[in-house]
Order: C-alpha cells, then sequence, then structure tokens
C-alpha cells in the first residue's frame, strides 16, 4: 500500500500519474471516454476544492 502524498499547508502543486492494469489500452478514444473523464474531474475539483491545471489521457495511462 503506498503512502498518502505529501501537501503542504495553503495549497501545493502535486502531479498525479496512474497506469492500467497490466498496461492494457483501456482509455479508448471517443467523445463518450471524453465527457465521462471531464465529468469526474470536474465532481473531483467541487468536491475538494482543488484547481486542475493539466491532464493528460492516453489509452494506457493518464498524467494530472
Amino acid at each position: 500500500m503506498r503512502r498518502l502524498r505529501y501537501v503542504p499547508e495553503g495549497g501545493g502543486l502535486v502531479e498525479v500519474t496512474c497506469r492500467t492494469v497490466h498496461s492494457r489500452f483501456l482509455f479508448r478514444p471517443g467523445r463518450n471516454v471524453n465527457d465521462v473523464i471531464v465529468g469526474i474531474l470536474a465532481r473531483a475539483q467541487k468536491m475538494y476544492s482543488m484547481r486542475i491545471c493539466a491532464f493528460s489521457f492516453v489509452s494506457s495511462n493518464y498524467l494530472c
């Protein structure tokens, strides 16, 4: 299990990366997938009062 990341008081810039299971190509490009991804990121911003300045989703991983 991975330790929680440290975020300094008052916020800070944090990079989050994640890879799919076995590096499989699970994020298939398309309008529906794009809409789901943007919706999830928007909900996370609202729930946790944070700002996402950039994100990249490719078939086997993502970077926020």
